[in-house]
């Protein structure tokens, strides 16, 4: 994989373009085939954009966005979310596009978010435990199950986290 050719960006949903926000929808939808995702003007994404097409993504949110998400939803005590305290991101929609997966680009992201944010405490994820790829990819990446939890379709959900 030639990373030269890729195009870092790391921006607030709030300054992407209509254009780039429609790119991302599609992509979330042909990855996700969810009705709706959690996607706020405060959301960070970070990802990797060859040719003008996206590839590769990965959705933040500031532990004080997450919390204000969760209020808003009545989770008053961030129930199935990390309980390490402030000064943490929250990782969500980690998509690489197909051609693209097994070229290290989700690890790379994870990576990026550990420079660019220095005084960050930790990072913290929900994974289906299921989901093989995405486990493998936050074990590799350092992370390690903090909690387990079932979802609504009775699968084992993972809140994992790792320390910075």
């Amino acid at each position: 994989m030639d990373y030269s050719k890729l195009t870092y960006f790391s921006v607030p949903y709030s300054e992407f373009s209509q254009y780039y926000k429609d790119k991302l929808s599609d992509f979330l939808d042909t990855s996700f085939k969810l009705p709706t995702y959690e996607l706020h003007d405060f959301t960070i994404i970070n990802g990797f954009t060859l040719n003008d097409e996206i590839i590769a993504t990965l959705s933040l949110l500031k532990h004080d966005d997450l919390k204000s998400v969760l209020e808003k939803n009545d989770n008053h005590e961030m129930v199935g979310y990390s309980n390490k305290g402030d000064n943490g991101l929250f990782i969500y929609n980690v998509v690489v596009k197909e051609e693209f997966k097994r070229k290290r680009l989700a690890e790379v992201l994870i990576n990026l978010c550990i420079r660019n944010y220095p005084n960050v405490k930790y990072l913290h994820a929900q994974v289906k435990k299921d989901n093989e790829p995405s486990f493998n990819l936050f074990f590799k990446s350092g992370f390690q199950i903090e909690n387990e939890m079932q979802d609504a379709d009775n699968g084992i959900v993972c809140v994992m986290s790792r320390d910075i």
